[in-house]
């Protein structure tokens, strides 16, 4: 074995290939010396980035002794040709797959200068059954983002495919949000039986999603258990997406999301039927106050941990009456864990500045018990 393993290594990658040809035996012997020999590390988790490790994905794949790896990360070139190449190779290594030899993650690294060319090679790796699945994107400024205006949906999904395995989907990529590509990613999560949905959050060099709440209007997941996502997300429109996803337990907004607020005053209705089932809520104040409310406490909540994001659109004044509210309407969340407030840096600027903080509260008037007694774990920090 040895003294073949060095001849091997002399040898061209055609003259290799060539080798695992003759027999079932060289076979089993060669392809691992091929996949080595072009940067293919054959381990749990794998990144294929040259151009000779995705010539060698179809070979790895048919490989006798072939185990899937549990991670796999794809970085396709910005070059057309070679990125249609590396698209081939990878709809040649994912084909074949069956779903007992399926592949548990999938990364992909994706450039808006060829971003009419992944359809086939993503819709491969979804239809060989894989449980996660992200796309990223380089390139930002070398090409018009599709989140910088406004994008058209459309008005029917053609059937792609169905993907009942995957259950994390994370669509990083701006470009999946354009033209070419927002009919694919509708259909990655309206049929699939995603349980997370997480959407670009906290890139400073990249814009957020514009109508981003038209786009929750066309999302109909009833598995959906975490959703990540920011952007411009009109407060109505979130109030029917939680009522249309019951089984919801972790919200994220991210702080420089955008709730179009008509007036300055903390929008207050009765505590949200959201809270019947939401565990962990992180988001900026203007919809804390909507989730938590303070105008009913006789919804039950399952709130367990709530943290408060700097409002990047509200000035100093306006974020002391949400902190406010939203301190009054904690107080009685009955397991509540943990609560934390991020100040924006304006807060540290501005003078006298108070907040309407709650009273002591017991459950009669002859056991009165400090504010937010009942919050183990409270954090107050300025970001």
């Amino acid at each position: 074995m040895s003294i073949l393993s060095a001849v091997a290594q002399q040898l061209s990658f055609e003259h290799i290939y060539s080798l695992t040809l003759v027999s079932k035996r060289l076979h089993r012997l060669i392809t691992p010396l091929l996949a080595q020999k072009v940067g293919l590390d054959t381990g749990a988790s794998i990144p294929v980035i040259t151009g000779e490790a995705f010539s060698a994905l179809e070979i790895w794949g048919r490989w006798l002794d072939f185990i899937p790896p549990e991670e796999i990360h794809f970085v396709l070139s910005a070059n057309t040709l070679q990125a249609i190449i590396q698209c081939v190779h990878v709809e040649a290594f994912f084909r074949p797959l069956q779903l007992s030899r399926a592949i548990d993650k999938v990364h992909i690294v994706l450039s808006a200068s060829t971003c009419n060319i992944h359809t086939s090679a993503i819709s491969a790796i979804l239809d060989s059954g894989v449980r996660a699945f992200s796309a990223y994107q380089t390139d930002y400024s070398s090409h018009p983002s599709p989140t910088s205006g406004h994008f058209r949906l459309p008005n029917a999904l053609s059937a792609l495919g169905v993907y009942p395995h995957l259950q994390v989907f994370e669509p990083k990529a701006p470009l999946l949000f354009g033209p070419v590509y927002l009919p694919l990613t509708l259909q990655i999560i309206n049929l699939s039986s995603i349980t997370e949905l997480l959407f670009p959050l906290g890139q400073l060099n990249l814009p957020v999603l514009p109508e981003l709440d038209k786009l929750l209007r066309h999302i109909d997941v009833p598995g959906l258990r975490r959703l990540t996502m920011e952007g411009h997300i009109h407060i109505p429109a979130l109030v029917d997406f939680l009522n249309r996803h019951p089984a919801l337990e972790n919200l994220h907004i991210g702080p420089r999301s955008v709730s179009r607020c008509a007036t300055s005053q903390p929008y207050v209705p009765e505590r949200s039927g959201a809270l019947r089932r939401l565990q962990i809520i992180r988001a900026p104040l203007t919809y804390l106050s909507l989730l938590v409310g303070t105008s009913s406490w006789a919804t039950p909540s399952r709130l367990c941990q709530l943290d408060a994001l700097p409002d990047v659109s509200l000035p100093a004044s306006e974020f002391v009456l949400y902190v406010s509210t939203i301190l009054q309407g904690v107080v009685r969340l009955k397991w509540l864990f943990a609560l934390s407030i991020s100040f924006p840096q304006s807060i540290g600027q501005a003078q006298d500045v108070t907040f309407d903080l709650p009273g002591p509260c017991g459950d009669n008037d002859h056991q009165e018990k400090p504010f937010l007694h009942n919050v183990p774990y409270t954090c107050i920090n300025q970001a």
